[in-house]
């Protein structure tokens, strides 16, 4: 592959982050996924719940993917969690 066919794609892109992140039964992505959660919200999450793993998209580029999320804090509260992703510059 040449340097410049080599193309770099956002950990932000609707498949990376589910593939990453979404799988159940992956303790790897489970741990990822709770690591990420807690840092970006700083909350400490008692169980966490991917609410539709099903991944229907297969290309990086693919959009209108959906993934929820409930996260039970320590409390008993429960939240839930939608991976937004917009274009729109500020």
């Amino acid at each position: 592959m040449k340097e410049t066919d080599k193309k770099i794609y956002d950990f932000k892109s609707d498949v990376l982050f589910k593939y990453s992140l979404a799988d159940d039964k992956d303790y790897d992505c489970r741990y990822l996924l709770k690591l990420f959660i807690e840092g970006i919200l700083n909350i400490q999450c008692q169980d966490i719940k991917v609410l539709n793993p099903d991944l229907s998209h297969n290309h990086v580029e693919d959009k209108d993917m959906i993934l929820d999320i409930r996260v039970t804090v320590a409390s008993g509260k429960q939240i839930d969690i939608e991976m937004q992703n917009s274009s729109f510059s500020v």
